[in-house]
């Protein structure tokens, strides 16, 4: 397969360049990046055969089977939809879009394409969470009941090092942290336990030189009568992922910066042992490798996506209802229908 990649910023470099080059069969033919000294060094470095600064131009090389798009939030949607018009298979990086009539059309194009549209939300690739799922599907917690999510890190500038700043940039990005680790944290709600039918938020901003919150918080009603809560920062000095499920018989406590990072327990709060399909092997490193391994195999196998365009439509309906709902200081229905004409 031949693989174009758009964006050469601090997501590219740290997770998608690594995992790429040790697949087999994958060749990075071309890359596309605005800023000269980035695409200098990543041609040069990685000797790849057409470099651009406009991402049109890499769209239109026929040879290309594959495209990840790793560009600023407000760019997802028009590149994504030209991909597919040229049936690329695409791994785009969340959010799908910064507003819900862009996600409708890719979902659209995406109808439309013989490529396919895979969103990147690593978290269901991360190889813990993938083991709660596990067990919640094999019912050793009984019936959930309750999910509370806790992501944050201590602000872009210091966790990702980016060279611009328009993660603070809200025509750019869409939104601050519920466009970022917002979207990590509803998606994994819905992957572990289904739809989100109503919200209830709050969001603020501690640090007064931005335009977007850097905070949020919010209440999840989720189908079947379980309720979630949500935590996302952008101003913490831990850098944090905490996951509690609660059900009637039994909680999951998932936390990556301790060991084990997965423990179950009984109703009467006693640690059980680790089932024997829980390899201690397992760590919880971003699941970026595991992620394009999937994408790249899905596309051998001809199979469909687990985190698809209805996902990221989905999560995205989520994260404007969480917006209305603190701008409005009232909870909001969700709907998340993504059967668009």
């Amino acid at each position: 397969m031949k693989l174009g990649i758009i964006g050469c910023g601090a997501v590219f470099e740290k997770f998608h360049l690594p995992a790429y080059l040790k697949m087999e069969n994958i060749e990075i033919t071309a890359v596309c990046d605005t800023r000269e000294d980035r695409l200098e060094k990543f041609c040069k470095s990685l000797n790849i055969k057409y470099c651009f600064e406009n991402w049109k131009e890499l769209i239109k090389l026929n040879e290309l089977n594959v495209v990840s798009i790793c560009t600023p939030n407000y760019l997802h949607s028009e590149i994504t939809i030209e991909g597919l018009k040229k049936n690329k298979h695409i791994l785009l990086e969340k959010p799908i879009a910064t507003k819900v009539e862009d996600a409708e059309k890719i979902i659209k194009a995406n109808a439309r394409s013989r490529g396919r549209l895979m969103i990147g939300f690593t978290h269901r690739f991360n190889q813990i969470n993938k083991i709660a799922k596990k067990a919640i599907e094999k019912g050793l917690l009984g019936v959930p009941n309750m999910i509370r999510i806790r992501i944050a890190h201590s602000g872009m500038n210091i966790h990702w090092n980016p060279v611009t700043d328009w993660y603070y940039v809200k025509e750019k990005s869409g939104g601050g942290v519920l466009m970022d680790l917002g979207t990590d944290a509803v998606d994994l709600i819905r992957y572990f336990l289904g739809e989100i039918i109503e919200v209830s938020a709050y969001t603020f901003s501690l640090n007064e030189l931005i335009e977007v919150e850097d905070s949020a918080s919010a209440i999840l009603k989720i189908k079947n009568n379980i309720i979630g809560i949500i935590d996302v920062s952008w101003c913490s000095a831990s850098k944090d992922c905490i996951i509690e499920i609660f059900g009637d018989s039994g909680t999951i406590k998932i936390d990556y910066n301790n060991y084990p990072p997965l423990k179950l327990f009984n109703k009467n709060n006693k640690m059980l042992n680790i089932p024997a399909w829980f390899s201690p092997e397992v760590t919880t490193d971003p699941g970026f490798e595991d992620e394009i391994e999937y994408f790249i195999n899905s596309i051998k196998q001809k199979k469909g996506f687990i985190s698809n365009a209805n996902d990221g439509y989905s999560v995205l309906k989520v994260i404007k209802s969480i917006y209305e709902s603190a701008e409005k200081n009232k909870p909001i229905r969700v709907n998340t229908s993504s059967k668009i004409e």
